[in-house]
């Protein structure tokens, strides 16, 4: 066996581990917040959805999950699954003037 020492041929085993992580959604607010350069400058730490972790993009509407974890500013993708499943959904309730 060439470029094997001592001429025993090697074997391998990858590993995967796979983490999942539960979250209960209980309700929607649709359309909630805009990405842009303000709430970026505002919260650095948000970047991605809060379920499935998809990264926002500038000007793209996110919705505010609350779920078991905490509230949670979601994409659309992910608001419309959880409304698919029955999860009550509305859009936010703006002051009256």
């Amino acid at each position: 066996m060439d470029g094997i020492p001592g001429g025993v041929a090697m074997s391998t085993w990858i590993h995967t581990k796979t983490e999942v992580i539960k979250t209960v959604v209980t309700q929607i607010v649709l359309n909630f917040l805009e990405y842009n350069e303000r709430f970026r400058q505002i919260r650095k730490e948000i970047k991605v959805c809060g379920l499935c972790e998809v990264k926002f993009v500038n000007g793209q509407l996110m919705n505010i999950a609350f779920t078991s974890r905490g509230n949670k500013l979601i994409c659309k993708e992910c608001a419309d699954r959880a409304i698919d499943h029955g999860v009550p959904a509305h859009e936010p309730k703006l002051k009256e003037e």
